[in-house]
């Protein structure tokens, strides 16, 4: 795996999707990075569960959903080529280790595993808007430290297990509306993709992460399942040194069908009580989706 933290968000967020209670997830700045984080993940695989039922939300708040999308059990689908990523339950790592100062979200988004690939697979996009990274401070406030729209995101198509640091590239556009379109996830292979710049904060100061990101498709037929996460790194310079040295997997969430409309995909280390008493500013009273 490379040093700049692509493969790392993919293979974190595929272990800990289910993850407890609101979960975090993982990845970096940089796509050699990213790899550390996978095998993070790997490490904390868990038993399998069935995935969720497969129907769309009723309406709902967006700090409901969000709630939903970090209790274990509500995927609603399964990635294809992760055989080991079945609905996982996990650990996050909250706090941040002692004397860290950065952190990445990251995305991933697959064919769905029992599903048909649409006959215009060659042709469909993912369509992103709005990845932001939220740290929350032990004074109790919210902090934003990565915006999409502000440093916009990297990655790469990498081999849907990630059992190498293989990949190939993974064609991007800017939308007018500042959105990002990409090209859907070829046969064996993911959209693997993360801010381009890390969010930073004082040591000791950081008890749990917040992140969320809208997406959809344009194709109708189109059979994909997506997930967020985030990993802690130790600076915001620091390279992939190998498992668990200088990042670590915080979460991440259950798995999001994709369809032609925006969903928000939603991240959190903290537990349902803890949101619930004191949700990002975002969360408060906007409808889900938001747009």
């Amino acid at each position: 795996m490379s040093s700049t933290g692509r493969v790392v968000g993919a293979v974190v967020g595929l272990l800990f999707l289910a993850c407890s209670p609101l979960d975090g997830f993982a990845i970096d700045s940089d796509a050699a990075d990213v790899s550390p984080a996978i095998d993070s993940r790997l490490e904390k695989l868990a038993s399998s569960r069935s995935p969720g039922p497969m129907h769309s939300s009723p309406p709902s708040t967006a700090l409901s959903e969000a709630i939903r999308q970090n209790t274990p059990g509500n995927s609603q689908g399964f990635p294809l080529g992760l055989s080991w990523d079945r609905d996982t339950s996990s650990t996050p790592t909250t706090p941040p280790p002692s004397g860290w100062s950065a952190l990445s979200a990251w995305a991933q988004v697959y064919q769905q595993a029992g599903a048909a690939v649409s006959p215009n697979n060659a042709n469909d996009t993912v369509q992103v808007q709005d990845f932001t990274t939220y740290v929350h401070l032990t004074n109790g406030t919210w902090v934003k430290v990565q915006d999409q729209a502000q440093v916009g995101i990297s990655g790469g198509h990498y081999v849907a297990d990630f059992s190498t640091d293989a990949h190939t590239a993974l064609t991007m556009q800017k939308l007018s509306d500042g959105s990002v379109s990409m090209d859907a996830p070829p046969s064996g292979y993911n959209d693997h993709f993360w801010p381009t710049a890390r969010g930073t904060f004082t040591p000791g100061t950081v008890d749990g992460v917040f992140i969320e990101a809208q997406m959809k498709t344009n194709d109708p037929n189109a059979n994909l399942v997506a997930q967020i996460g985030a990993d802690w790194w130790r600076s915001s310079t620091a390279q992939y040194a190998g498992l668990n040295v200088n990042n670590t997997a915080a979460g991440l969430n259950n798995w999001i069908k994709l369809t032609t409309e925006w969903k928000t995909l939603y991240y959190t280390s903290l537990s349902r009580q803890q949101l619930e008493a004191n949700p990002p500013t975002d969360l408060l009273s906007l409808p889900w989706p938001r747009r």
